[in-house]
């Protein structure tokens, strides 16, 4: 059974699996590291922390917005789109209304 551990200062860790001995006892996994607290179930995203009763909020993505150009570039190297598609592309305005 996968048991689930933080840190002392509830960076999440990971799950480890121990499994069971010969006579059906549950062992403890030898790479959990010394100090961890075992917690009942993992967090939604790594880079939450457990404050002891619950994790903290999920972070925001990582994701910095994309231009329609940046866009069709990335679709064209993986040939989604071809270059006759280019002047179909509308400049957007700040509210993500097409102009």
């Amino acid at each position: 059974m996968t048991k689930y551990y933080v840190d002392p200062n509830g960076t999440y860790l990971g799950g480890f699996d121990g499994g069971v001995d010969e006579g059906g006892v549950e062992i403890e996994h030898p790479d959990v590291p010394a100090g961890a607290v075992e917690i009942m179930a993992p967090p939604e995203d790594a880079r939450q922390v457990w404050d002891g009763t619950t994790w903290s909020p999920k972070p925001a993505p990582d994701v910095a917005p994309l231009t329609a150009e940046e866009l069709y570039d990335m679709l064209a190297a993986k040939g989604v789109v071809v270059e006759a598609d280019r002047p179909r592309l509308k400049p957007v305005d700040k509210t993500g209304i097409v102009s």
